[in-house]
């Protein structure tokens, strides 16, 4: 499995029409899908693709052409799902620099997983001690049958934000804060 991440603009004329003839033409490949606005006019796209590679890359190379998208971009599913132990690992290598794509107002990555029905409650958690500067743009889950889930997170973060990966030890202090007075934010708050 693979997801497709679109980055375009909202108010260019006709964008809109050739995005969903582009998605018509690829709805063998196109187990499901999610649109969100980032900020002003800029929108993100999240297609979760499954089928041949040569078929991907086309369906890449035709969003990378139109006229109103910045970015267009592939990140690959783990083809087994991730139990607990290897989660907090897949995470913080994830959340590293090479992921990220750049924007005029920051900088966004998508980050799929699939994880068993156990590793669920963990990554909810996880999200929520992101560094502070990590905001959750788009989450969503699909059930892949049996105990498996695939979690599609997209984070954004402003422009000169720390590149850091995540730092597990003081975040999961942070998240134990959140009992005593203190509350998440709210994109994390959906989770």
């Amino acid at each position: 499995m693979t997801v497709l991440s679109v980055l375009h603009e909202l108010d260019r004329e006709g964008l809109t029409g050739r995005l969903a003839d582009i998605q018509r033409k690829a709805a063998g490949l196109i187990l499901t899908q999610n649109r969100s606005r980032l900020d002003g006019h800029i929108s993100l796209s999240v297609l979760v693709l499954q089928g041949a590679d040569k078929r991907i890359r086309e369906l890449l190379e035709s969003f990378q052409t139109l006229e109103g998208v910045s970015h267009a971009w592939l990140s690959e599913c783990p083809e087994k799902p991730i139990g607990t132990r290897s989660l907090r690992r897949a995470l913080g290598a994830g959340l590293a620099e090479h992921g990220w794509a750049c924007t005029p107002r920051g900088m966004v990555m998508t980050m799929p997983l699939i994880l068993t029905c156990g590793a669920e409650l963990l990554w909810k958690q996880l999200l929520a001690m992101r560094p502070d500067d990590h905001q959750i743009a788009v989450s969503f889950s699909v059930h892949l049958g049996r105990d498996a889930f695939l979690h599609v997170a997209v984070l954004k973060r402003p422009a000169g934000a720390n590149l850091s990966v995540l730092p597990l030890p003081s975040a999961r202090r942070r998240a134990l804060s959140y009992g005593q007075g203190s509350a998440p934010d709210a994109a994390s708050a959906h989770f």
